[in-house]
């Protein structure tokens, strides 16, 4: 029986690849839809978890967030340095940095911070050189397409943008290389936040780096928090939620996008669940025309002596292998393309989209069992069928 399938496949490659695509395709885009979407949340998730508490200006929680965490250009709202001087000496903080946002060197953000943040309090090293000493210094993460001892001018803004200009009076030069991350801090390009403050005139930076003497409003973007403990956390963050500040947990943040994002969520599996339907019906579909295209070959059959039952395993057995061989290269298709997408925007955004396939993608596989099931259907035509019915249908 499997040399009658092999020659009829042979014999009708054209009408069965077809067949096979149309699976193939439909079945892929459920799993691709399936993937990048968790591929999304899982990369994002991962990305925040560096970030215990973030604290910035009043305004959008969401927009500390992207603007922090993921480094989208987006204007933030600037805190005076006091506010940093403050939660740094809160008893509840084992340590803090301020972070000060806005220029750019290609698609490589500027981040103004101190050695604080880098090595995360000394308790991590430079993957090469070291940290920066000077205003002129500057330190870049993994995928920074520069080397120790390259110089750079920054841009102001983004480039692209309408108002982006360059600093021509000031230079950069790369004394270290951050150990790699998984998140979008490892594309940018970090400075003492001085040499933010002096490139665009904000305060005294001569004062600024004596902490006792510094201008207490020179502004930052947001200070990144590491509290002592998990009610700490808690506590620092109900402290500075109010008045002139808002703090916020950038797991908490990202939650509440998914909540939002729910429905968006809700839509994509019910589109996936439609391409499923859909391969189904193409399944169908094609069966009787299969049988319709075989008639002649069915009806040569039956004379010859093939009882129905051989007939109906036969016809089964081969709209099944179509199925099953579609099936496969649908969610090899789908796999490929979420990667392929994955890559495109983890290269763009600086941190991973993990492709993975989970425990609970198991019900993938009940499309064989419903696809099968749905071909008894057309399997069971030529059951019934007689050899006089498939003469004529056959035209002989």
């Amino acid at each position: 029986m499997l040399k009658l399938i092999l020659a009829d496949f042979k014999r009708t490659w054209a009408a069965n690849l077809l067949l096979l695509t149309l699976i193939a395709l439909a079945t892929g885009f459920s799993v691709f839809v399936h993937l990048e979407e968790r591929a999304l949340r899982l990369g994002s998730a991962r990305a925040a978890e560096a970030f215990d508490l973030l604290i910035g200006a009043m305004g959008s929680d969401t927009q500390l967030v992207l603007s922090t965490v993921y480094l989208q250009s987006a204007p933030l709202a600037l805190l005076d340095r006091k506010h940093f001087d403050d939660v740094e000496k809160h008893p509840l903080t084992e340590w803090a940095a301020p972070v000060a946002l806005g220029d750019s060197w290609f698609d490589s953000p500027l981040v103004g911070t101190t050695p604080t943040l880098l090595t995360r309090n000394g308790t991590r090293a430079l993957a090469q050189g070291r940290m920066f000493a000077n205003t002129q210094e500057a330190v870049i993460g993994a995928r920074v397409k520069l080397k120790i001892g390259d110089q750079f001018v920054p841009l102001h803004g983004q480039a692209g943008q309408f108002d982006a200009h360059v600093h021509e009076s000031v230079r950069y030069i790369v004394v270290g290389v951050l150990p790699p991350e998984d998140n979008a801090w490892s594309r940018a390009i970090f400075v003492p936040i001085e040499a933010v403050w002096e490139t665009h005139h904000l305060g005294d930076a001569e004062h600024v780096r004596d902490e006792d003497d510094g201008d207490e409003h020179a502004p930052i973007s947001a200070i990144v928090v590491k509290p002592k403990s998990i009610a700490g956390a808690y506590q620092l963050r109900d402290l500075y939620r109010q008045g002139q500040t808002l703090a916020v947990f950038p797991a908490e943040v990202l939650t509440k996008m998914y909540a939002t994002l729910g429905d968006v969520r809700t839509i994509l599996g019910k589109i996936s669940l439609a391409a499923e339907a859909l391969a189904i019906l193409i399944l169908i579909a094609g069966a009787v025309i299969h049988l319709r295209f075989h008639a002649r070959q069915i009806a040569a059959l039956r004379a010859f002596g093939a009882c129905a039952h051989t007939i109906f395993i036969l016809i089964w057995l081969e709209l099944s292998l179509l199925s099953m061989l579609g099936m496969v290269f649908g969610v090899s298709f789908g796999f490929l393309g979420a990667f392929f997408v994955s890559h495109e925007i983890s290269a763009q955004q600086g941190f991973p989209l993990p492709v993975v396939f989970e425990r609970e993608d198991w019900k993938l596989l009940l499309f064989l069992p419903v696809a099968s099931i749905a071909l008894l259907l057309p399997a069971s035509l030529g059951y019934r069928y007689s050899v006089a019915r498939y003469m004529r249908d056959s035209g002989a």
